[in-house]
């Protein structure tokens, strides 16, 4: 691999080590523009030029505050004074552009411009240069124009109401990848190419805009500076936005126009006070080309505009051009500057912000400032490759900001066979999924004809085949995510499709959600895979299915090796490059080009190529429609981890995580819906109506580190290595949303990993997520200890984090889920059986959705209440999970997944799919989501209705209040207009007075709480309940009950010789992302909780009521952790008792290391047996300081067990973030408010 010293663009020193100093200085309050025109150009006068220059430069850098003075030049003249590098020229014609006359060419051979934070600085050196010119009588001056910017010190424009150039770069990699000459092709290393235009403002234009149409005319809010994310075609940041569609099989740097801005007002309008006569425009960049596509994209083709008149940016048609042409700005080595120093990128004003933890970032812009300028707190940033490589992802996050990423349609099976393989159509439907697997890997997605018109070819179309000269590791991921559907290739006939449609499935049904078997990819290679299945078919009594099985899986692996030998050739094809690459970029794709070719056949042997390995596997799953998670990332990669230096090994897990975060849509407007109905059916068939606002940005991509090793040693051993290590750094210095890192806790955990996993947390990006394993391991081993064959030890302690978190077992498992909505079963214990929400003239008792039971007048006790939930919470499990099961085996029919089953522990042995009962474990979770609102509301009712002190209201009469959702929807059959109004206001009055006392009580998760023994002793008998319901349910074996009949068809249905098939039934609490979808289909609960308002997130306490003031407590973190701990919760929830921390960014660091150190320990009573922990101090920083602006990649808002960027989030989304945040030291907010 090469390192980074060798795979630097240039030799020592970088191309910014030889710019002129001062050039991208953040903007200065006053600026002064000279531009010369000679009489005579001979070289003699090249000397006394320079001189002057020096001078000038000499006395800036003598001056108090900031001064610099930059001198540019016509190229022809510079080439003629001696430079031999062939210089880009300037058009012929007197405009920058054929096809417009917005920009014009002007004469010019030397350009000044001096920039000062000093008004008085800049006077002088503008005097100054004006007596240095005037005393040099050997430079013969025809021409001198010269601009100066208003005397206050305005740096905004139109009337200061826009700041302009905040989209400059901010450090000096992206710098050097973007703006400067790097290669000494077209100008010296060093050297860039800047455009002047003066303008005139036509204020008649401007001054009749409103400023709601001045902001569309820019793009941004004023004063603020927002970006508005608009689909307005005129608008200016989006006119001069210019990506190319799909990037050619050559540099795909070059897709990006990128150019640094530096302009400034001048002088003074008449048509009004406040008003600039006009704005001096500079932009640089490395090459003259980029100026004039972006150029033509602001103008247009005029002949082909409304009226053949109008220019397409609507801000550039209020400007006339004065003057202004190309220049070529010379590297101060070309100019002799004598001034020590080097040219340094500022940060501007604007963007300096940031947590004061040092840790957490909020934009961009500062993010790769710090990075790259030596003020990280932690001294241990990403290698300048991994910024490089940061920044190329950064800019395609932003192009999403601006353009819809509408993937083209994807050919069918039957369009893409060839005449030799039509006989395809026609086979089974495993088969030619697997064609359809082989077919998009190895000639939809990729080719191996470099040769290939772009325009025409969906790899190039759809950004999934290129290769970054810097990268390490290649491979693209898909740009759909979880929760805006996926592409796959159609190979259903027209009646299958039907049949898949009527069993709520499709063609893109596949679930992915496990963790596949990399260990043995890894330890075989795809050869060694390929002929173990090859041999596996050979064996005694394989049969026709099981044949066909083991043909469709070779057929599958066939189209990964084809998609890595095609990678391969790309690399070798970009390193035959030379014009556009340097010597080492050409030797690193060279070495991808063998890597990737080894890698397509034999086993990894190196770090890099066990990570290139995983990749590509995880992303050939991804793009074919099986989002699957990364398994336990240290314990298979250990084997390598010594194979390469520690700085090394640190950038290649450094490259691993942005290669799976590449993908981020920052716009929510322009995001592309492709859910559709049948669309990852996770419990076996769906409706396609999966959750996408707050899955816009997530692909499941768990990452899970540490724990135990999988051993079956009565003492576990801590599984913890360097890889663990590398992972939790790169969480932390690396500001992306994907992979979700899972750091599995467990006693004797080295202080080390603690230490960082807690600047982890404080960095900002809501992991590691933290499992524990000495609760959920044991949890696991008794959920499997009702196997038919038992689960080992050492299998209970190999499970990794998977989807959002759950535990599954690494590699051997299949997942299902069904869920149980607890709040449900308080309406349903109420309501005789009935679900209230709907309770009106409609539904009258609401919906059923259980057996009548009796009717709340009587039931006399608290203790007959409980006993009535626990008779519904009985009937709603075995009903969710049967609702579930019947289904079981109808993916396979019509979504096989061949890739995916090839590396799942157990399909290989048993000959079937994965979705055919082929995997090792059958892992089938029941959710029972609402844990807190149905604490607080069984304690409500305890106090509200049957304790004799406090007892202020019959359940009969709770339960119409809820019905009238608190007050606030007052109707018939309730009340009645007959009785007048009056009537009806002492009722809604009376709810209030209800509701206020509900919400007055103390709730599960709180300090209060935590400390009283009557709400202490519902979480215990509701815990201990829902964990006795759940095993009497699913281990049932009366065989005339409908689930346990269902189970033991199944059993004997799936089951082969040595591999029992059986379901490992795994209780959680996982609300995910859905905790406002959840909400929405509640009604009122007793808790004070209006209709359809959120519930909890997870096990965690219970949100405030949206239509309330924010009040989320503060509570001591060690205090109120105890509300969890219960056995049945810590050791019962083997899917997860997850508990999520909102904290604020100055919690010390010191408290969140004991925090995670007496969770690992199972000390000071902190329950549950798994905490994540989100900062939420930023979305008031959003509403209060409006920063959110050009695309910000932190915060990493996360959203319940993963995390999504906040920014694309729908704004009801961003409110519930916003209002849970109060900060207060050494405390933590226990998600209490929403």
């Amino acid at each position: 691999m090469s390192t980074e010293a060798e795979i630097q663009h240039s030799e020592d020193p970088s191309p910014i080590d030889k710019a002129q100093i001062g050039l991208f200085d953040f903007r200065h309050n006053y600026g002064k523009f000279m531009n010369i025109i000679l009489k005579a150009k001979n070289k003699e006068i090249k000397d006394e030029i320079l001189k002057v220059v020096n001078t000038l430069v000499e006395r800036a850098s003598s001056m108090t505050g900031r001064s610099h003075v930059l001198v540019a030049f016509n190229p022809m003249l510079w080439n003629a004074w001696g430079c031999n590098v062939p210089l880009e020229q300037r058009p012929d014609s007197n405009y920058l552009t054929q096809n417009s006359e917005k920009f014009i060419s002007t004469p010019g051979d030397i350009f000044f411009y001096i920039k000062s934070d000093v008004l008085e600085n800049a006077d002088k050196l503008l005097s100054l240069l004006n007596d240095e010119l005037a005393s040099t009588p050997n430079i013969p001056i025809k021409v001198i124009s010269t601009t100066e910017s208003v005397q206050h010190g305005n740096t905004k424009i139109i009337g200061g109401l826009f700041r302009e150039g905040l989209a400059n770069f901010s450090d000096p990699v992206t710098v050097n990848e973007h703006i400067l000459i790097n290669d000494n092709k077209n100008g010296m290393t060093g050297g860039t190419y800047m455009m002047t235009q003066k303008f005139e403002i036509n204020w008649e234009v401007l001054g009749s805009k409103t400023t709601t149409q001045k902001e569309d005319m820019i793009g941004r809010r004023v004063h603020t500076n927002v970006v508005i994310p608009t689909s307005y075609e005129r608008s200016h940041i989006k006119r001069a936005h210019f990506v190319d569609d799909f990037p050619p099989p050559c540099n795909i740097l070059k897709g990006f126009r990128r150019v640094f801005r530096q302009s400034l007002p001048y002088g003074k309008s008449d048509s009004g006070n406040g008003r600039e006569k006009g704005l001096f425009y500079l932009s640089i960049t490395r090459s003259t080309k980029i100026f004039v596509e972006i150029l033509e994209h602001l103008a247009g083709v005029q002949a082909n505009s409304p009226h053949g008149e109008i220019t397409f940016d609507e801000l550039i048609s209020a400007f006339v051009p004065i003057e202004g042409t190309f220049w070529y700005i010379p590297s101060k080595e070309e100019l002799e500057v004598r001034v020590k120093g080097t040219c340094k990128v500022d940060l501007d004003p604007h963007w300096d912000v940031r947590s004061k933890n040092g840790l957490m970032f909020y934009n961009q812009k500062d993010y790769m400032h710090t990075m790259t300028c030596g003020s990280y707190t932690e001294n241990d940033a990403p290698s300048a490759r991994v910024l490089r490589l940061l920044s190329y992802a950064f800019e395609q996050w932003n192009h999403n900001w601006f353009k819809a990423q509408t993937p083209p349609d994807m050919p069918s099976l039957q369009d893409v066979l060839t005449p030799d393989e039509v006989s395809i159509a026609k086979a089974s439907i495993p088969i030619r999924k697997a064609m359809a697997i082989k077919k998009t890997l190895g000639e939809v997605y990729t080719t191996s004809d470099m040769t290939r018109d772009p325009a025409e070819f969906y790899g190039w179309k759809a950004d999934l085949f290129n290769i970054h000269p810097d990268e390490i590791i290649v491979g693209r991921m898909p740009r759909f995510s979880l929760g805006l559907g996926r592409v796959v290739m159609p190979y259903l006939t027209e009646s299958e499709r039907l049949g898949a449609f009527l069993a709520g499935l499709s063609e893109d049904a596949g679930v992915g959600h496990v963790t596949p078997q990399h260990k043995k990819v890894l330890k075989l290679g795809l050869d060694g895979l390929i002929d173990d299945v090859h041999e596996r078919a050979k064996k005694r009594g394989v049969n026709a299915k099981q044949n066909e099985f083991y043909k469709s899986v070779i057929i599958s692996l066939e189209g990964v090796q084809i998609y890595m030998e095609n990678y391969s050739k790309l690399a070798e094809h970009l390193s035959s490059l030379t014009s556009e690459y340097s010597k080492q970029q050409r030797q690193n794709l060279k070495e991808i080009s063998h890597r990737m070719h080894k890698l397509a056949h034999k086993p990894a042997e190196t770090l890099v190529e066990a990570v290139q390995m995983v990749f590509t596997m995880h992303s050939c799953l991804h793009l074919t429609g099986e989002p699957v998670a990364v398994g336990r990332f240290d314990q298979y990669l250990h084997p390598y981890e010594n194979t390469c230096s520690t700085k090394e090994a640190q950038e290649i897990i450094d490259c691993f995580w942005i290669k799976l975060s590449e993908r981020v849509l920052l716009n929510r407007h322009f995001v592309v819906d492709q859910t559709k109905w049948g669309s990852c059916a996770v419990p076996y068939a769906t409706n396609g109506l999966f959750p996408n606002g707050d899955s816009i940005n997530q692909w499941v991509q768990q990452l899970t580190v540490g724990g135990y090793q999988a051993t079956d040693d009565i003492e576990p051993i801590p599984g913890s290595n360097k890889i663990t290590l590398y992972s939790l750094k790169a969480a932390r210095r690396l500001p992306l949303n994907a992979p979700c890192l899972s750091l599995r806790l467990h006693d004797g955990m080295s202080a080390d990993i603690i230490v960082e996993a807690a600047k982890a947390l404080l960095s900002g990006g809501a992991h590691p997520i933290l499992p524990q394993d000495d609760r959920i391991c044991p949890a696991l081993l008794e959920n499997g200890s009702h196997l038919k064959k038992e689960m080992s030890i050492s299998e209970s302690r190999d499970y990794a984090c998977d989807g959002c978190y759950e535990p599954l077992i690494d590699g051997k498992s299949e997942f299902a889920f069904a869920y149980v909505p607890l709040p449900q079963i308080i309406e349903m214990s109420m309501n005789q059986g009935s679900l209230h929400a709907q309770s009106g003239p409609n539904y009258l008792r609401g919906t059923a959705a259980s057996f009548t039971t009796a009717h709340p007048n009587d039931i006399k006790t608290f203790d007959d209440f409980k006993e009535i939930f626990a008779k519904h919470l009985r009937i709603q499990i075995e009903r969710n999970m049967y609702g579930v099961m019947i289904n079981y085996g109808n993916i396979w029919k019509y979504c096989p997944t061949p890739l995916l089953s090839a590396v799942v522990g157990g399909c290989l042995k048993t000959g079937r799919d994965h979705y055919n009962g082929g995997a090792k474990y059958h892992i089938l979770s029941c959710m029972f989501v609402g844990f807190s609102t149905c604490v607080d509301s069984l304690y409500a009712i305890k106090k509200m209705c049957y304790d004799q002190a406090t007892a202020t209201v019959s359940l009969h009469q709770l339960l119409e209040c809820m019905k009238c959702d608190w007050g606030f929807q007052m109707q018939e059959p309730f009340v009645d207009d007959i009785a007048g109004p009056v009537r009806t206001k002492e009722k809604k009055d009376f709810f209030a007075i209800l509701r206020k006392q509900a919400f007055d009580l103390e709730k599960f998760g709180t300090e209060a709480g935590a400390e009283n023994e009557e709400l202490q002793g519902i979480v215990a008998w509701l815990s201990d309940l829902i964990i006795a319901s759940f095993n009497s349910v699913v281990y049932n074996e009366d065989d005339t009950a409908p689930l346990p009949s269902l189970i033991k068809d199944l059993r004997q249905r799936y089951s082969v010789p040595g591999a029992p098939f059986d379901f490992l039934f795994t209780p959680g609490s996982g609300t995910f992302e859905g905790y406002v979808g959840w909400g929405l289909a509640c009604g009122a609960s007793p808790d004070g909780r209006r209709e359809g308002m959120p519930i909890a997130s997870d096990f965690s306490a219970a949100p405030t009521p949206q239509d309330l003031e924010p009040c989320p407590p503060h509570d001591n973190v060690f205090k109120a952790l105890k509300n969890w701990d219960h056995p049945a919760i810590n050791k019962g929830f083997s899917c997860g008792a997850e508990i999520d921390l909102n904290i604020s960014e100055d919690f010390p660091l010191e408290s969140l290391v004991r925090l995670i150190y007496s969770f690992s320990k199972q000390q000071e009573q902190i329950g549950g047996n798994l905490l994540t922990g989100k900062l939420n101090t930023y979305p008031k920083i959003f509403w209060e300081r409006s920063i959110i602006n050009d695309f910000i990649p932190y915060p990493k808002e996360y959203v319940n067990s993963y995390r999504a960027n906040f920014h694309p989030k729908p704004v009801t989304m961003q409110v519930e973030a916003h209002i849970r945040f109060i900060p207060e030291d050494l405390r933590i907010n226990i998600h209490h408010s929403l």
